[in-house]
């Protein structure tokens, strides 16, 4: 916790001594709209709109990641589901066999007396 605290204002330090040295005005000409700022606050401005973009299209992209991952789960018990019945009708034709064969063992031992 005092890791982070000591963090923060480190940074906070940092960002002040960053806007002392730039705070010359510069003018942002926007299309039709002229603005006129510090240096600093257009530098930060900027800086935090490339972060912004930057969560939004990972945002996006584990979004999407989750989707995939939801479909293939749902994928996996379909098949799951599938196994669990032809493993049982496999069984099934298993156990007949069996009695089957049991019923011509007890024939042939009929037959033979």
């Amino acid at each position: 916790m005092q890791y982070l605290l000591i963090l923060a204002l480190l940074l906070a330090t940092f960002f002040v001594l960053f806007a002392l040295q730039n705070a010359e005005a510069v003018t942002i000409d926007l299309l039709f709209f002229k603005v006129q700022s510090s240096l600093a606050i257009v530098l930060l401005s900027a800086l935090g709109s490339g972060v912004l973009i930057g969560l939004l299209g990972s945002s996006y992209n584990s979004f999407k990641k989750s989707l995939q991952i939801a479909q293939q789960n749902k994928q996996i018990q379909e098949l799951q589901k599938t196994l669990n019945e032809k493993e049982m009708a496999l069984k099934a034709q298993i156990t007949e066999a069996k009695k089957i064969e049991e019923t011509v063992a007890s024939e042939s031992a009929k037959t033979s007396q």
